[in-house]
């Protein structure tokens, strides 16, 4: 019997892992999403002993899309938790261990290995790591609302999403969108009651009635906790290969694409500066990586 249980305590009693083991991996992989999930599939089918760390569920971003019709293979579009669920599959059949309910809140870095310290105090020590964090997206719920303004600042909405996504917007009765526009001011007694738009095209402004404002600007990386480990853009965002400083570049060598200011640690995915923010781009990187890690692991298992 649990009384008033942690997420972790309800995983524990489920036989989900939700503690790294005492031995030393040969990868280590932080989070779940289309990144690290690709990682996982090809490390651990390559014969890595490997483990991914995940502070939630699989899929990251891409879990939670209801359809996605623009990746490799899905002819009609398919839920983006179907995607991730297959994928889960086929990295634990290859032998990849998964950790549930945690996330890196610290890392060391150490000649031949690193350790990552997770927020209930357990390690994973690990000869490469991949942060593949992810992001969060602020959203913006129309199917709830009798109507929706979407105020973009930019000229095109085909700049930021995908074509098929603009269509869908553009289908949508309820979703009216407004280009060019941003917020400069608001107005309200005991709520919002009003907001002041400004035009950018024309320097017009004017007021229109709003009771409530969902901001949906840019993505948050997970990268708090990495600030005084590894080299990270002004958002957050984690540099890799030829957008690291020379400065911040300990080793004589040139840094492998996507490899962090830190060598043999990588980023792959949407936390990673440059990346395209795309669930085919981020499987891409992922699997990628794994080349990376693996050129290193043959020169570390040969001195």
């Amino acid at each position: 019997m649990l009384h008033d249980p942690s997420f972790a305590e309800i995983a524990g009693a489920h036989g989900i892992q939700i503690q790294p083991g005492a031995d030393v991996y040969d990868l280590a992989i932080l989070g779940a999403g289309p990144a690290g999930q690709a990682a996982a599939v090809y490390g651990a089918s390559e014969g890595m002993h490997t483990v991914v760390i995940e502070q939630m569920a699989i899929g990251g971003q891409a879990g939670t899309s209801s359809l996605i019709r623009n990746y490799l293979g899905f002819v009609r579009g398919g839920s983006g938790c179907e995607l991730e669920h297959r994928a889960w599959q086929q990295a634990v059949r290859f032998g990849a261990q998964f950790v549930f309910t945690h996330q890196a809140v610290g890392f060391t870095a150490c000649a031949d290995h690193h350790v990552v310290t997770l927020d209930d105090g357990s390690q994973a020590v690990a000869r490469a790591v991949i942060i593949a964090t992810g992001v969060t997206y602020r959203r913006l719920l129309a199917r709830f609302a009798s109507r929706v303004t979407l105020l973009v600042r930019g000229q095109s909405l085909a700049a930021g999403i995908s074509d098929y996504l603009v269509k869908q917007l553009e289908e949508t009765p309820k979703v009216d969108v407004r280009l060019s526009t941003r917020v400069v001011d608001g107005r309200g007694k005991s709520h919002l009651e009003a907001l002041t738009l400004h035009d950018l095209r024309t320097g017009r402004q004017e007021e229109v009635p709003a009771t409530a404002v969902f901001v949906l600007i840019g993505a948050e990386p997970h990268t708090d906790w990495l600030r005084d480990v590894v080299e990270l853009d002004e958002r957050g965002f984690v540099l890799t290969g030829r957008d690291i400083p020379q400065s911040a570049w300990p080793g004589p060598r040139v840094p492998l694409p996507f490899e962090t200011s830190v060598p043999w640690v990588f980023a792959a995915g949407d936390v990673r500066y440059g990346s395209l923010k795309r669930v085919a781009g981020a499987v891409g990187e992922g699997s990628v990586t794994v080349g990376s890690v693996h050129r290193y692991l043959e020169q570390l298992d040969s001195w």
